[in-house]
């Protein structure tokens, strides 16, 4: 199970980051505070609920989403887990 290891200084900047290998089956560990597009592409992301957000063009730049997956199924952009 993925865990959560941001603690509370969800509103200080991120002091990690990780380059994101899409997954359909492998929950992020840490499950980061937000996402930074390297390369625009698609983006498909699962919640901790497992709900499922496709994003067809995915801009270069931070997204504050906090995703248990990124798929694999639905990826092309080059992303990186800040935490």
């Amino acid at each position: 199970m993925a865990t959560d290891k941001t603690g509370d200084g969800q509103g200080e900047p991120a002091v990690r980051w990780y380059r994101i290998v899409p997954s359909d089956s492998t929950p992020l560990d840490p499950i980061p505070r937000g996402l930074y597009v390297d390369v625009t592409g698609t983006l498909s992301v699962v919640d901790i609920d497992g709900n499922i957000m496709p994003m067809a063009a995915a801009a270069v730049g931070y997204h504050p989403l906090r995703p248990r997956y990124v798929k694999a199924t639905g990826t092309t952009a080059v992303v990186y887990g800040l935490y």
